[in-house]
């Protein structure tokens, strides 16, 4: 009986770990100006977070919208599209690199990666981005080698 007591009790506390160790929630902010002075920013710029999480980017302006990069994200997984100044949480199933922009200021390195999983960052060539964003994604890149 006190095997069995002993059993019921470990269960139980188990199942509680599992209900408790939900999925984490990750905000970016989308800002015209960064904490360190940088103009038209994602931060973090950069951020890893497990399958299964998911991330609230929060545009800090109306003009703001938050979508996915054409080509920059993991086969199967679905297209992101806001509307500015829409909050948007985007649950992250599929391990990958995904890559978000705000539309009005792509040209002007307005992007952020997310990196899903165990993902790496691949030779990925920018160069069809925008100058300014090209530079940002590279910069990305070469923090995570």
């Amino acid at each position: 009986m006190k095997t069995w007591m002993t059993m019921l009790l470990a269960a139980s506390m188990l199942a509680g770990a599992a209900v408790s160790a939900s999925a984490a929630d990750v905000q970016v902010l989308v800002t015209k100006l960064g904490t360190d002075g940088a103009e038209m920013v994602f931060e973090p710029a950069l951020a890893r977070v497990a399958v299964g999480d998911t991330v609230t980017f929060i545009p800090q302006d109306k003009t703001l919208n938050i979508e996915t990069i054409q080509g920059l994200l993991p086969e199967g997984a679905a297209r992101v599209k806001g509307e500015a100044g829409e909050k948007i949480t985007v649950n992250f199933a599929t391990p990958g690199v995904y890559g978000f922009k705000s539309k009005a200021h792509y040209a002007d390195g307005m992007v952020g990666l997310i990196l899903v999983g165990d993902a790496a960052i691949p030779d990925l060539d920018f160069t069809r981005a925008p100058s300014a964003a090209h530079l940002r994604l590279d910069a990305m890149a070469a923090s995570q080698q």
